[in-house]
């Protein structure tokens, strides 16, 4: 009994985390046109400095942002265009007035990341008496690391310009279902736990699919440990 309990958990909390895909999946696709906007804003500033010091268009320009999938592919070309701009004599001013931009681009990315594919790696500090070619530097490496993260995490999505099929919408929407799943996780474990020696319950998650989907793999964890215990000592 405890083994079936054990694999309906799982199976459950594979359910919710499909759902919190999809709807981290509909959130970036969401962010798509704002992204877009700003991206298009710092490559042409980028071909803008580019054209004043001789230089042909950076490589960035021919990159596409009509589909997510583009979007998170321009911030690696985005970076060696910038840091060949950087080493050009005269692209001090170029580094001031990419600075801010670049900047603007990191915070907005890093935003829609943590509410479409949490767990993006930490931004960089910022040194103390930084040069504006140093913090371009820094931002970029920023912005490739959670375009990086989040085709990680999106890459199915992505490959489909971040429009859900079917059956992920549905399943994203039925708001029910998901609470009712989780209740049933939590009513089976809730039973496991009059084992003799079982293990105190982690806490539940908040009320909503971030919450259901800790409280299901919490709960899942919990009663894997519980079966493993009982058959080294059964």
């Amino acid at each position: 009994m405890l083994i079936a309990t054990r694999d309906a958990c799982r199976d459950a909390t594979a359910w919710i985390d499909r759902a919190r895909w999809a709807q981290g999946a509909a959130r970036f696709a969401a962010q798509v046109p704002a992204l877009r906007g700003i991206l298009r804003e710092l490559v042409s500033l980028v071909a803008d400095w580019r054209r004043k010091l001789g230089d042909p268009p950076p490589a960035s320009i021919s990159i596409s942002l009509d589909g997510g999938s583009g979007i998170l592919a321009l911030p690696a070309v985005l970076q060696a265009d910038v840091e060949s701009l950087l080493r050009r004599r005269g692209a001090t001013g170029a580094a001031g007035d990419l600075a801010p931009l670049l900047e603007a681009v990191r915070d907005r990315l890093r935003a829609v990341c943590e509410q479409a594919a949490p767990g993006a790696p930490a931004s960089e500090p910022a040194a103390k008496r930084e040069s504006a070619g140093t913090t371009c530097t820094r931002l970029c490496l920023d912005l490739v690391r959670l375009s990086a993260h989040a085709g990680a995490v999106l890459a199915e999505a992505a490959d489909e310009d971040f429009r859900l099929d079917p059956a992920d919408a549905t399943l994203m929407a039925d708001e029910a279902l998901l609470r009712a799943t989780v209740l049933a996780l939590t009513v089976v474990t809730d039973e496991a736990a009059r084992i003799p020696g079982a293990p105190p319950l982690p806490a539940p998650g908040a009320g909503d699919l971030d919450g259901w989907l800790a409280t299901a793999k919490g709960r899942t964890a919990w009663i894997e440990d519980l079966a493993r215990h009982r058959i080294a000592v059964g």
